[in-house]
């Protein structure tokens, strides 16, 4: 787990930890300070389970889940946090969610407004990620809830990507019954 010299932890959000959502205030007990938004590296698949779940492809690989769409990055918030524990009580940490390190382009601008986002920087926050998942219990909804961007990169001589990402907004309500 990496760590910041100031013993913060980058923390990449995307569910009901967000700005705006009700489980922010738990963001704002860690010490959480908003860095900008993000987008996964890493592509997979985001579920609905009533929240957020984001399952990253290798670990849908490995799992030997048969997901007939693409994957897609993912849309998240950046926190500096000074105290994992109100996180982790919240995730159910170790045990209904647990967390890695994953890479994420910082961007300047917001994710969810603008669709031509420039790159600041490469990061490397904690994501919660499901320590169990059984597909029977979740709607997958990366399918159909995602945006086309195109990501500029101040490294490569302001080179475009064009990506497909997902994203968590409110008001999403399972679709398993």
């Amino acid at each position: 787990m990496l760590r910041l010299k100031n013993d913060e932890y980058l923390v990449a959000v995307y569910g009901t930890l967000k700005r705006g959502y009700w489980n922010h205030s738990v963001m704002k007990e860690a010490g959480g300070e908003y860095v900008g938004d993000g987008i996964t590296l890493d592509t997979g698949y985001l579920f609905n389970v009533g929240f957020p779940y984001w399952l990253p492809k290798k670990l849908a690989d490995s799992l030997h889940l048969d997901i007939a769409t693409e994957p897609k990055h993912l849309i998240v918030e950046v926190y500096k946090v000074k105290d994992l524990e109100p996180l982790d009580i919240l995730e159910g940490y170790p045990t209904h969610y647990t967390r890695e390190n994953t890479p994420v382009f910082l961007l300047e601008g917001d994710a969810n407004v603008d669709s031509e986002l420039k790159i600041k920087q490469v990061v490397m926050p904690l994501i919660y990620i499901p320590a169990n998942f059984y597909p029977g219990c979740a709607e997958l909804i990366s399918d159909k809830l995602y945006k086309e961007l195109t990501l500029v990169n101040p490294f490569a001589n302001n080179k475009r990507y064009k990506i497909a990402a997902t994203y968590w907004t409110e008001g999403i309500e399972p679709d398993l019954f």
